[in-house]
């Protein structure tokens, strides 16, 4: 299983790093994304 943070869904959505191609190569159902990492990112995009 991956646990995905917050600084790594950030680098995803900025294209930043290799974190795309990597999380590419992962299958899905072993991706998860805690629910205060969905918190952090809302508020954020709710700020911006």
């Amino acid at each position: 299983m991956y646990v995905l943070d917050t600084n790594t869904l950030i680098y995803y959505f900025k294209g930043q790093g290799q974190v795309a191609q990597n999380l590419a190569k992962i299958p899905a159902q072993e991706i998860i994304i805690p629910t205060i990492v969905l918190f952090e990112l809302q508020v954020e995009i709710a700020k911006s």
